[in-house]
């Protein structure tokens, strides 16, 4: 099927943080059920992609919330998001792709789920440098990680966003304590 252009498409969903036994096999890993219940039956093993993937507050039946929604800091998701890209890629070679469900018109059933344009660059950036590794992020991922934050945190200052400003060195707090106790 993919040799023609088909591919399986899948969601993947999670709340509040990324790997909640709870939610492990349907919500974020069904792709893997598929596939593990594809190989009993025949040697095919079509691409797949991944067409929605990231907090949703529908998997505990509160719709329309997301990861802002949680309460959890912006380097927090990012983490998840990085982790749930490792889990595929090292679980899972038929999935070509995924997209993160982060964006969309602002309007205020969807602002949970936003990306702000610091947070969308961060998320840019960790995905450039990541590769196929151990669980933990390596120093130079955490670096990533830690200028994301520092440039959040000049950002929201340019802008005289104050309390995010606040909140964004929070984050770069917990990111260098994190890279530190590697």
């Amino acid at each position: 099927m993919a040799t023609h252009g088909h591919y399986w498409g899948f969601h993947s969903y999670w709340w509040p943080r990324w790997g909640n036994e709870d939610q492990h096999a349907w919500n974020y890993r069904r792709w893997d059920m598929f596939y593990k219940e594809m190989a009993q039956h025949t040697s095919l093993k079509p691409a797949g992609m991944i067409t929605e993937v990231g907090v949703d507050g529908g998997v505990v039946g509160e719709h329309d919330r997301g990861w802002r929604d949680t309460g959890i800091k912006w380097l927090h998701h990012l983490k998840d998001m990085v982790y749930f890209q490792r889990d595929v890629e090292a679980n899972q070679p038929q999935i070509r792709c995924a997209f993160f469900f982060c964006a969309d018109t602002n309007s205020s059933r969807w602002r949970g789920f936003n990306l702000d344009y610091i947070e969308a660059k961060s998320l840019f950036d960790a995905n450039a440098v990541i590769t196929p590794s151990p669980a933990k992020p390596d120093k130079a991922v955490l670096k990533k990680w830690v200028d994301s934050a520092h440039d959040q945190v000049n950002y929201y200052l340019e802008q005289r966003d104050y309390t995010r400003a606040k909140e964004a060195s929070i984050d770069l707090a917990s990111a260098l304590d994190i890279l530190e106790d590697l």
